[in-house]
């Protein structure tokens, strides 16, 4: 899925780029350099240098309207740190932002960035981001409008923003980008500062966060900025104490759409925690059996924050729904949905004898909802059969 927002970004480095294509070159590393670091110093702006397979040393600096992209791929091409510093620098120069393309970017260790510093108006496209550290950004620290794109985070670790940072002030996009298994003290996934001279926002489109954790918002927290989730799935995220998938607090207008919280766990807002002042929008998503241990909510709401919630269902959360004030814009459902055909009686979500009591009912009346089987239109042994199946099957 590509974001109208994205579409706009990459687009103007793409022609950016163009700019310098009349006298572009390709750099073949390690056929015309031995390294990188060479290469990058070598290269004219619109220059594209092509890294081939293999494990290649990095802790390199890019400042030029650039593209580094990788021959075969993450899965062959490997920049590997030194462990002192971030293993990519990526910040736009006088002639605009470079681009870095199919890499694996992997143990780096700094303040600021383990894996990957960005800067501006750079991009970063099908990479994987795994084993970095940092006390900000384990996977990246972002600066400005950086893209990431089809970019994959694994296994970082940072105090704040296990796989990404975003400093003040800076408007990242973040668009199918998926992160795995990162930790924190704050932000296991991502962290948005708090705002400076203007808003720190990210837009993320279209991700999995699964099994991140953190103290506070597992996968991401936010406090004093904002964000905007579309068609992103959370999924077993853990905090030991706010926010099992997200934590903001003393926002910008924050929202999520389209997209589903599922398995978080917090002591308090087992899928979402909001704190102070702010508002935030809940439209058309699921979010399911969240368990928050301090007898709070899957939705914890505090102080003045403004939740709404429109078209969401809301089912299986342990021990309530919602907790505190909020604003109920119809479309909303608190009953899980049925799991098949033969999960007649409500509460739906479970097959069981009261299932079993309404099939025998709605069979001796010929129901139609009884007519599992073809042919259709017949209650008969057929019928009988696909129930007995799915019921003792539970569903499967």
């Amino acid at each position: 899925m590509l974001t109208p927002q994205l579409n706009t970004r990459l687009g103007l480095l793409f022609f950016s780029t163009l700019a310098g294509a009349a006298y572009a070159e390709t750099i073949n590393v390690p056929g015309n350099y031995a390294n990188l670091h060479d290469a990058v110093q070598a290269a004219q702006p619109g220059d594209e240098i092509l890294v081939g397979p293999g494990e290649h040393a990095a802790g390199v600096s890019i400042s030029k309207s650039i593209t580094v992209r990788s021959h075969a791929g993450p899965e062959q091409t490997t920049l590997v740190g030194s462990g002192d510093g971030p293993v990519v620098q990526l910040e736009a120069g006088p002639n605009g932002g470079g681009t870095l393309v199919g890499f694996t970017i992997t143990n780096g260790s700094g303040h600021n960035g383990g894996g990957l510093f960005l800067s501006g108006d750079v991009a970063v496209i099908d990479c994987t981001v795994s084993g970095n550290q940092a006390q900000n950004g384990g996977g990246a620290f972002l600066v400005g409008s950086p893209v990431l794109s089809d970019v994959r985070f694994f296994s970082n670790q940072a105090e704040n923003g296990g796989a990404v940072f975003l400093s003040p002030d800076a408007t990242a996009i973040l668009d199918v980008c998926d992160f795995f298994d990162n930790s924190a003290v704050s932000g296991g996934a991502v962290y948005i500062s708090p705002r400076g001279s203007r808003t720190t926002f990210a837009t993320i489109g279209a991700g999995a966060f699964d099994d991140n954790a953190a103290n506070d918002g597992a996968a991401i927290y936010a406090r004093m900025s904002g964000f905007d989730i579309v068609e992103a799935n959370f999924n077993n995220n853990f905090a030991a104490a706010r926010g099992g998938a997200i934590f903001a607090a003393d926002g910008e207008f924050s929202s999520i759409a389209s997209a589903t919280i599922r398995n978080g766990e917090a002591d308090e807002g087992g899928a979402i925690y909001l704190d102070g002042f702010g508002e935030f929008r809940i439209q058309d998503c699921e979010i399911s059996e969240n368990t928050a241990s301090d007898w709070d909510a899957a939705v914890s709401v505090r102080d003045s924050h403004e939740l709404a919630v429109q078209g969401t269902s809301i089912w299986g959360n342990s021990p309530e729904p919602i907790s505190g004030d909020w604003n109920d814009l119809g479309s909303n459902s608190f009953d899980a949905p049925q799991l098949c055909v033969v999960d007649f009686a409500a509460p739906h979500g479970v097959i069981d004898i009261q299932d079993l009591m309404l099939f025998v009912n709605l069979f001796t009346s010929r129901d139609p909802a009884a007519d599992l089987a073809a042919p259709t239109g017949m209650h008969d042994l057929n019928d009988l059969i696909v129930f007995i199946n799915l019921y003792f099957g539970g569903c499967e």
